[in-house]
This record gives structure tokens, C-alpha cells and sequence, in this order.
């Protein structure tokens, strides 16, 4: 079941404004946004995530899709995931300290991976980064941005923490 839609208080929202609007929020909020029209559909979540319809899910190809982790971290595999199977041109997370993530397509589009291809990558690195945080090895309170800098790396993906 899709999460509640909100548009109506997003609607026509570019990016830099929705993302102000939504930092804070203790829910996870989420937009797809048309470079031109703005924010076309917005939904509020629980603090852990967002449910999309197949309505919504035929509105992300070449689009944006930005959202808030009310706890702070970098997109979850479910948030790639998303923006790999509906061939999103960009994905963004903000969070309440003031990060903003960044997940940009491959220059040559989603399909030059398969799900497997990226969850494989990901899983690896994954590995090693918890258990060099269980080894004391490594500090950091986002995994998933360690993990996600590594992965974007080899798979000529764009991604930043801003």
C-alpha cells in the first residue's frame, strides 16, 4: 500500500526548495521531480521509509527523485534499487545535520547493469566496511556512504555527500 500522497503541498517545489522544506522532517518524505515542472509527486512515509504505487513508479524514468533520512545515513540498497529498476536521472537524500547524498545514473544509463551486477558490488563492500567497524578499524556513522563511494566508483556511477 502507497504511502500518504502529499503532493498538494509540494506540488511545483523545485529541488533546493523541497529538500529545505523536508530536512527536518521526522518522517521520511519523497518527491519525483520533473526539471521543469518541479515536485509532480510527493508522499510521506514512516521514519524508515517511503512506499511507492505503480502510478508513481512510471513517473521516475529521467527524473529526480529526492527524499529525507530523518537518521541520518546515505541511500539504503531499497532507495538504489529503486532508482536503478525505474531509471531515475538522479537520486538524493538529505538528512538533518545538513548532508545531502547524491546518486547520479551512469553516463550510459541503468541498463548497463544488472541488479545483480550493483547488489554484488555492493554486498562486498558492505562486508568489509561493517567488519572493519566491528574491528575498530573504522570510525564512521555512515556506513552506507563509506560503502556507496566504493561501489559508485567502480560501476562509473556519480554519487557525493555535499
Amino acid at each position: 500500500m502507497a504511502s500518504a500522497d502529499i503532493t498538494h503541498e509540494y506540488r511545483g517545489l523545485g529541488v533546493t526548495d523541497f529538500e529545505a522544506r523536508i530536512r527536518r522532517s521526522e518522517l521520511e518524505v519523497a518527491a519525483i521531480i520533473d526539471p521543469v515542472d518541479g515536485v509532480i509527486r510527493a508522499r510521506q512515509g514512516t521514519e524508515h521509509d517511503i512506499e511507492w504505487d505503480d502510478s508513481d513508479c512510471e513517473l521516475i524514468p529521467g527524473r529526480i527523485v529526492s527524499h529525507n533520512h530523518p537518521l541520518g545515513d546515505s541511500f539504503s540498497p531499497e532507495d538504489v534499487r529503486l532508482a536503478w529498476e525505474f531509471g531515475a536521472a538522479q537520486l538524493r537524500a538529505v538528512t538533518p545535520d545538513g548532508a545531502t547524498y547524491v546518486l547520479g545514473a551512469p553516463a550510459r544509463g541503468w541498463g548497463d547493469y544488472s541488479w545483480d551486477e550493483i547488489a554484488r558490488v555492493a554486498e562486498t563492500w558492505a562486508d568489509s566496511v561493517f567488519r572493519d567497524l566491528d574491528e575498530d578499524r573504522l570510525t564512521t556513522s555512515t556506513p552506507m556512504d563509506v560503502i556507496l563511494k566504493e561501489v559508485a566508483a567502480r560501476l562509473d556511477l556519480s554519487y557525493s555527500r555535499q
